[in-house]
This record gives C-alpha cells, sequence and structure tokens, in this order.
C-alpha cells in the first residue's frame, strides 16, 4: 500500500461582502455558458444566481481499508461563481492536489490573481 499525501487549496478572487444582499443591491446575472466554455466543464445556475462547475480526480484510485472510492467521495474539486451588486463577480472553490503539485497550483492561482485562503493537508490510502 502506498501512502500518497494530498490536499484542497482553497481560493477566491475577491472578499465576500454579505451586507450586499441587506443594502437590497441587484447583480446581474451570470453567463453560464461562458463560464462552462471558460472552464471546459458543464455550469449549472443555482437559484441564488451562484454558478457552480465542478470535476472529479479521476486519475487516482483511492482505496481506504479496502474499500474503493469514487472520486465524487472528497477527490472533487469546485469552482462557484457569484454576481455581487458593483459588477464584480466573487470565485471560491477548492482543488484537490498531491504535495508535489501544490508549488505549480499556488504559481497558477497567484498569477491569475486569486487568493488562496486556506491549504489542507490529508492522508490518503492509495493503490496504484
Amino acid at each position: 500500500m502506498n501512502r500518497v499525501r494530498f490536499g484542497r487549496i482553497f481560493a477566491s478572487a475577491s472578499a465576500v461582502c454579505p451586507a450586499l444582499s441587506v443594502l437590497g443591491v441587484q447583480a446581474a446575472p451570470l453567463d453560464v455558458e461562458a463560464i462552462a466554455k471558460a472552464s471546459g466543464t458543464s455550469a449549472s445556475a443555482q437559484p441564488d444566481g451562484v454558478v457552480r462547475i465542478g470535476w472529479p480526480r479521476t486519475d487516482v484510485a483511492v482505496t481506504v481499508d479496502g474499500v474503493a472510492l469514487p472520486p465524487a467521495a472528497g477527490l472533487g474539486s469546485w469552482a462557484a461563481f457569484a454576481p455581487m451588486g458593483d459588477g464584480a463577480v466573487m470565485e471560491m472553490g477548492d482543488t484537490v492536489i498531491f504535495a508535489d503539485e501544490v508549488d505549480a497550483a499556488m504559481d497558477a492561482a497567484f498569477a491569475r490573481g486569486l487568493s488562496v485562503t486556506a491549504a489542507l493537508d490529508a492522508q490518503a490510502a492509495v493503490h496504484g
């Protein structure tokens, strides 16, 4: 059994401002198709106007105590986009990565103007 360290990076593109809904500020709806095309995956609009994308980490077979875990059981990445009242868009999400992918993932996030708000370490049993 190989032990592989993996983790998650939580990133956001702008600060959350919950006061906007209290103040009655209206935000323009987001273009779901544009987000889907830019991300290369399907996107779905939620009733509150948030657009969500997600993708599983299918390149790794994970087994814990002899039980195979499907990618959706904690090995998925996601991002959500919320329209803000000032025309901006807030983005937040998390990405499942391995320890040797952390530097490249962080560099890519920072190069695109994202703020990394947390990085978690975890252990998983991986059978190859």
